[in-house]
């Protein structure tokens, strides 16, 4: 059994709108996860129930995603700092996959154990970013306060896009060598764990790990349509304290 502790929502905006990621009234951001923007290696693995694109009723081509800090963290000595990185900071190897979820997840809307390996979690997978990746200095601002989330920061642009269908679930896979030197890496801002919402997997054992090692928070990702679909597709959450599993 796993204990529910907070639910993810999602916001559509029509090309032309002004967009902004949806926390709801009087629930402020509580927790935080630098998995996928580690200064270590890293893989990870998050899923988004259908539930969450109910408002998309075409097929919609998926350019791109961001992260965005997590909102006034003071983890790791990084609150005081209106950005980051102070200098820029490389990754060797960024591999980003999405991809539908399995029978198994979408049975039981959630990613049931940690033993199944990440390939098997996914279907459909489509290798969307496999290169370095170079996060440039102040690509993150820090501008969130316990009430209002951060900006959005660093737009990763895939190199090969992305269809997603109405009606799918998604899944969303990153491997990471890490980066080296600099500051300690902030928090970025996640949404807990949620049955027919979100869940995610993640493995330090380093990139490329086959299996994942423990369950970790959904990411908040803001993903980035063809320009005149739609103006931005987020994914967004409700932030609580650490997931308790059983």
């Amino acid at each position: 059994m796993k204990s529910v502790l907070a639910a993810s929502t999602v916001l559509l905006a029509l090309a032309g709108s002004s967009f902004g990621q949806l926390v709801p009234s009087g629930v402020t951001e509580a927790s935080g996860l630098n998995t996928v923007l580690r200064n270590a290696p890293r893989t990870y693995q998050a899923y988004y129930h259908q539930s969450n694109f109910a408002s998309v009723t075409a097929p919609t081509t998926l350019t791109g995603l961001q992260f965005r800090l997590f909102a006034n963290s003071t983890q790791n000595g990084v609150g005081a700092a209106p950005s980051w990185p102070a200098t820029n900071q490389t990754f060797s190897n960024y591999t980003i996959m999405l991809g539908q979820p399995s029978a198994a997840i979408n049975t039981a809307g959630e990613i049931p154990n940690t033993t199944t390996s990440f390939a098997a979690n996914m279907v459909n997978a489509v290798t969307v970013y496999n290169a370095a990746l170079t996060i440039t200095a102040g690509s993150f601002l820090n501008d969130g306060t316990t009430t209002t989330p951060a900006s959005w920061g660093l737009t990763i642009n895939f190199s090969t896009p992305y269809t997603y269908n109405p009606g799918d679930g998604l899944m969303l896979y990153i491997s990471h060598t890490g980066y080296t030197g600099g500051a300690p890496q902030p928090f970025f801002a996640v949404g807990n764990f949620a049955a027919n919402v979100a869940d995610a997997v993640s493995s330090t054992a380093g990139a490329n790990a086959t299996t994942p090692g423990g369950f970790s928070s959904p990411m908040i990702v803001q993903f980035i349509p063809t320009p005149g679909a739609m103006a931005m597709l987020g994914l967004g959450g409700l932030a609580a304290a650490r997931r308790r599993r059983a």
